[in-house]
């Protein structure tokens, strides 16, 4: 994953949290990580992976496409010409 792309992902997750009035401490807690582990996922110095977004959503509640920038998905993943038959 990219720096931007990291930075880009971790900026929405930040929103979302703050909207969701859950704090990067209140987070570790949940996830039983540390809050610097917490911290550079969101701050895009490290990649969320899935099983960080899946647990994430279980937390929030809200699903993994939820948690990511509106578009990521179909811009990074959704290509037609990759598939094969």
């Amino acid at each position: 994953m990219s720096e931007q792309l990291r930075r880009q992902v971790g900026d929405h997750l930040r929103g979302v949290l703050a909207r969701a009035g859950i704090s990067g401490t209140a987070l570790a807690k949940r996830m039983h990580v540390s809050q610097p582990y917490v911290f550079r996922r969101v701050a895009g110095q490290t990649a969320l992976d899935l099983d960080d977004l899946a647990q994430i959503a279980a937390l929030t509640g809200l699903t993994i496409r939820e948690l990511l920038p509106d578009g990521l998905l179909d811009q990074h993943f959704d290509n037609p010409s990759s598939t094969q038959d």
